[in-house]
């Protein structure tokens, strides 16, 4: 039996291990464990003759860290002259060790930004070898107690509504490759929330208001910044979309209600 392949690509370390049962004739018929890093030729070792109940193995073959394809096998050998009860195997885990990712960059709302709105993007750079993210809201400047929390996979924007309106928030994001250990986290960053807008967005989900600065991100997907903003589009309220509205028609387009007199 081959299993496979597993990928130690991004492994700093690796250990196989396994339960097996032997009974089978000595030196003819044998039990065979191995890996292998191309599924043709495997390293491994030949037992023979009887277990005496259940035994427990655990390899080390972190020298197979770094290997895109890696694969297991289990075989059994016999001249068939003398049949005996032969092997069995239970409990096979591959267990690989990875370095933990790198804190997250944060980049929106920008650390000290004012007139973020009640509904706002939270946005921050890949971490490397970052399975999913820890993203966490309060208003206290240490995070303790954390108000909000949300985790997070295969993205770095989360869209947050109904915050708590003139109000300074603090935030950061936390990075980990496995949901089991703790998070590697950003700094804190904070922000301070508009009061109630004049505007309500019905449709699409995923846009948001807020007041736009120079040096702010407005491409969700790409590092474009903003440069100099006209004195004449500044301290505008917008509208801004999510880069998600693709293929969208005019009975999906965008829609919104005024509250007030913008």
């Amino acid at each position: 039996m081959i299993y496979g392949p597993f990928d130690l690509s991004d492994a700093t370390d690796a250990e196989l291990s396994f339960y097996y049962w032997l009974q089978s004739e000595n030196g003819y018929d044998y039990f065979f464990y191995g890996t292998s890093s191309d599924g043709a030729h495997f390293d491994g070792q030949w037992l023979d003759g009887s277990s005496g109940g259940w035994r427990s193995v655990t390899l080390d073959i972190g020298e197979l860290s770094g290997y895109g394809h890696v694969y297991v096998a289990f075989a059994f050998d016999t001249d068939h002259s003398v049949e005996l009860e032969g092997a069995y195997v239970d409990d096979v885990v591959l267990r690989k060790y990875v370095s933990a990712p790198g804190p997250p960059i944060l980049t929106t709302p920008r650390n000290g930004a004012t007139g973020v709105g009640i509904d706002t993007w939270f946005k921050w750079r890949k971490a490397a070898r970052a399975a999913e993210y820890v993203v966490q809201v309060g208003r206290s400047s240490t995070l303790n107690p954390v108000e909000d929390e949300w985790v997070t996979e295969d993205t770095t924007l989360l869209v947050v509504d109904d915050l708590r309106a003139l109000t300074t928030h603090y935030w950061r994001v936390g990075a980990r490759n496995d949901p089991s250990l703790a998070p590697v986290w950003s700094p804190i960053w904070s922000f301070t929330t508009m009061g109630t807008p004049p505007v309500s967005i019905v449709k699409p989900t995923g846009y948001v208001l807020g007041y736009l600065t120079e040096g702010d991100e407005y491409y969700i997907d790409r590092a474009h910044v903003l440069g100099n903003i006209p004195d004449q589009l500044k301290n505008l309220l917008w509208i801004l979309t999510a880069n998600n509205d693709k293929g969208q028609t005019a009975t999906d387009f965008l829609s919104f209600t005024l509250q007030r007199p913008a």
